[in-house]
């Protein structure tokens, strides 16, 4: 039977800051992988201390996300906040760490591209070195800073143009299928089968649009003039029981990081009961064909 990676991403507003609480967590679901934030979750100074409370608890980190973007006007600080994180990792001893692409005040995809390959070059020497992957996740709006739809990675079309310019083995995608609905992309099958022979790493959260007369009372995230709300596995609009049963097929062998991005400690918790159940649920069907 295929038994799913999974992973507890520190990102949730409850962790911040709070290492003690992402353990307490993870343990009443018997998770040991972490996605950590660096420095959301992890301050470089208190890396001695980390280190050694994830090593006494048992507890490993498969990523150090960092809110990075390498397509950018400050690209000396993005690439040195880059630079930390991937020693942060190897510190922590995760395989990768996960990262954006950015955004302009302009929309020029191929210079888009080619300036981000640019930018990444010295990176893609750091990560060699120390042998940690480079993932770049595809994104949409979710701050409202991007008007000219400049960050390519909302496409699919566009995020194998950037794979086939920088062509590194050190450079992979972290798949997020809610994303991509958002930005306006099919998640499965055509984001999934174009791009994937560069997953390396997956993010899992449901989302649907938002719908006023059921949803007024619930935080929504926007993506330009459309909102959407974020839902527990198997109550939205993407078609997980697919994508895990392609993920199967083609033997990936990665994680499969819970992120359901809500600040509600109660409801957090009941979006992990329900996608955790949802998951096990589908992989024990897809395990028994």
């Amino acid at each position: 039977m295929y038994k799913p990676k999974i992973v507890f991403s520190g990102f949730e507003h409850i962790y911040k800051n709070n290492i003690e609480k992402l353990i307490e967590a993870s343990n009443l679901y018997g998770i040991d992988n972490y996605e950590l934030w660096f420095p959301h979750n992890v301050k470089f100074e208190a890396l001695p201390q980390i280190e050694s409370k994830l090593k006494n608890e048992g507890k490993k980190v498969v990523c150090v996300t960092t809110w990075s973007h390498l397509y950018s006007e400050n690209v000396k600080d993005e690439q040195e906040l880059v630079s930390r994180s991937l020693h942060v990792a190897k510190r922590l001893g995760a395989e990768r760490i996960n990262t954006y692409f950015g955004f302009n005040n302009f929309q020029n995809s191929l210079r888009a591209i080619e300036t981000y390959a640019k930018n990444i070059a010295p990176i893609l020497k750091i990560a060699e070195k120390l042998d940690i992957i480079v993932c770049l996740e595809n994104e949409f709006d979710g701050h409202g800073e991007d008007p000219y739809f400049s960050d390519i990675t909302r496409s699919a079309d566009l995020i194998l143009n950037l794979m086939n310019k920088i062509d590194s083995p050190y450079f992979k995608l972290t798949f997020d299928p809610a994303n991509a609905y958002i930005a306006g992309e099919e998640p499965y099958p055509y984001f999934y089968f174009l791009l994937k022979e560069y997953i390396d790493y997956i993010h899992l959260k449901d989302v649907r649009k938002y719908l006023h007369k059921i949803d007024q009372n619930q935080t929504f995230y926007s993506d330009h003039e459309h909102n959407y709300i974020f839902t527990p596995l198997g109550e939205g609009a993407i078609n997980y029981f697919s994508i895990f049963k392609s993920l199967i097929k083609d033997n990936y062998q990665g994680y499969f990081t819970l992120e359901p991005h809500i600040n509600n400690e109660g409801l957090l918790m009941n979006a992990y009961d329900v996608s955790k159940k949802f998951i096990n649920d589908c992989f024990c069907f897809l395990s028994k064909k």
